[in-house]
């Protein structure tokens, strides 16, 4: 299991669901991971090193790659944060 604790700036409720968009499972819907602004991954069995490099590269895609000046996951109104 890895938690991944994201900056302010990043919304974990979007990346989490822009990740799933690109076909991978992650944790990040709880209300205990929304407070945290975290998402967690969690590779079951053997992984071959391809599919982490996929997995790796789609996060970098939906976390630093900017469309139209800023990045994807930034743009969350307020209400999809759970406040603290």
């Amino acid at each position: 299991m890895i938690t991944i604790a994201l900056p302010e700036s990043m919304n974990s409720i979007k990346i989490g669901t822009l990740i799933q968009e690109s076909g991978y499972l992650l944790s990040y819907n709880s209300e205990y991971l929304k407070l945290r602004n975290w998402i967690q991954i969690c590779m079951m069995g053997e992984c071959a090193q391809e599919k982490l490099v996929s997995l790796l590269n789609a996060l970098n895609r939906v976390c630093f790659k900017r469309r139209g000046g800023k990045n994807e996951a930034s743009e969350a109104s307020a209400g999809e944060k759970v406040a603290g």
